[in-house]
């Protein structure tokens, strides 16, 4: 196919025969390498900026012991704000003060697309425009299998000479592929681009978002490495992951039962759409989940627990 561009602006709409699923959804995390420990990012809330209605996505650095015994500190990521549409998420961007897109879906093999330039995670560049772009190649478009899960995923290529100030990409290098996909986003870099070798002041106490680990909402859990997503600490390691999680009865008129927590656990229920509609705190092991109330129907239970990636199950209320 033939290259053509794509001039992306905020009040540019797509029509596209397949419908992007909602990214950053309530109740999704993910988690990514970082050289001492690991970045976990999540859904924090929804809000609006500039009367536009986006979610909120905060992300935190966990280091390593004895790491962060001897005091190495490791600066959390900006928070982001993003939305998406059918085929296109949107990220604020504050460089220009607006949203911006961020991923593309609706692209074929061979496409060249220029998007705004992006903030880089860590550092501030002086810019020489007040607008300027970042393009890529589009090589190839196609379904792949993520653990158990088929989702549509973009393999670019950064164009322009990579050894001039602001060379952009879904990979770490400019030299490598980058990707992208449906739900979880870039593959290599965190969430975020990454500009290179864009001059930002480095520290010993910075360091950047890596290659995806793991992504799960209520309705999906992609493992993309074996064992624990993020850093368990030594008493609960193996909690959730020795199946010592009882879920009773399934299903339940009247309430339900989680049991087989370790302490300072927090679950939460799900509706089919979404919304959380009940969330309680472990007191001890067990939780118990009053479901007189909700209507008949199917939900999902987050349970989270400390130093272990956070769980899904399915369960039934039926009156």
């Amino acid at each position: 196919m033939r290259p053509f561009l794509f001039y992306l602006l905020l009040s540019l709409a797509f029509f596209s025969s397949h419908a992007q699923t909602m990214f950053a959804p309530p109740g999704s995390e993910w988690y990514h390498h970082m050289s001492d420990g690991v970045f976990h990012s999540y859904y924090a809330g929804d809000t609006a900026i500039s009367g536009i209605a986006c979610r909120k996505v905060i992300r935190n650095a966990s280091v390593k012991e004895p790491l962060a015994g001897m005091g190495l500190h490791v600066e959390d990521l900006p928070t982001i704000y993003v939305y998406n549409n059918s085929d296109t998420v949107f990220v604020y961007n504050t460089i220009f003060s607006r949203f911006t897109p961020l991923y593309v879906f609706n692209v074929n093999d061979g496409d060249i697309v220029h998007l705004p330039m992006l903030a880089d995670d860590i550092g501030m560049n002086v810019f020489s425009y007040a607008d300027s772009q970042f393009s890529f190649r589009v090589d190839s478009v196609r379904m792949k299998l993520y653990d158990t899960t088929m989702l549509k995923t973009v393999y670019t290529h950064v164009l322009g000479n990579p050894d001039s100030v602001y060379t952009y990409n879904y990979a770490p290098f400019a030299d490598t592929f980058g990707a992208y996909a449906e739900k979880l986003g870039a593959l290599y870099i965190g969430i975020m681009p990454f500009g290179y070798p864009a001059a930002i002041p480095l520290t010993e106490s910075s360091q950047l978002a890596d290659t995806l680990r793991c992504y799960a909402d209520p309705m999906l859990s992609v493992h993309l490495v074996s064992g624990n997503c993020g850093l368990p600490t030594e008493q609960v390691a193996g909690a959730s992951i020795n199946g010592a999680i009882r879920i009773f009865p399934n299903p339940a008129t009247n309430m339900i039962t989680v049991a087989g927590l370790v302490q300072k656990a927090m679950v939460e229920v799900f509706s089919a759409d979404g919304r959380v509609v009940y969330r309680a705190a472990a007191a001890s092991n067990n939780v118990y989940i009053p479901v007189s109330s909700l209507q008949s129907g199917a939900y999902v239970l987050r349970i989270m627990q400390n130093g272990i990636p956070s769980e899904y199950r399915n369960v039934c209320v039926a009156h």
